[in-house]
């Protein structure tokens, strides 16, 4: 993932790389799920954009280690909302990508992109 400065005057930032559905509201309910936890969105960059599937990089802010779980818990209950990885852009190497997350491959990528409808 290409990490962008998350700027934080208090707390601490982290990078969420997400994969989701390409269509209407899906970033919004991302966006509301972070906000109604208490996190502070920041940067947010389209790293790819696809026909089906969005690949996107979302800086937050938040209090603590214990405040991001509870943020990312959140986003995992998502319908079709996989996250792919968190990092800590201040601290190069630091980068969580849970097993069931892998999603860089391919292979992978076209599997997830057929098995998921397009609902315009």
């Amino acid at each position: 993932m290409k990490s962008t400065p998350c700027e934080s005057e208090v707390g601490q930032s982290f990078a969420l790389q997400l994969i989701y559905p390409e269509q209407g509201g899906v970033l919004a309910q991302i966006a509301q799920t972070i906000d109604r936890c208490g996190g502070d969105l920041g940067h947010m960059n389209l790293l790819d954009p696809g026909a089906r599937l969005t690949t996107r990089g979302i800086c937050i802010r938040v209090r603590d280690e214990r405040h991001l779980e509870k943020i990312v818990a959140a986003v995992r209950t998502l319908d079709k909302v996989k996250v792919v990885e968190i990092s800590n852009p201040a601290s190069p190497g630091l980068a969580r990508t849970p097993k069931a997350a892998r999603l860089k491959s391919p292979r992978v990528r076209g599997k997830l992109q057929k098995r998921t409808p397009v609902r315009r």
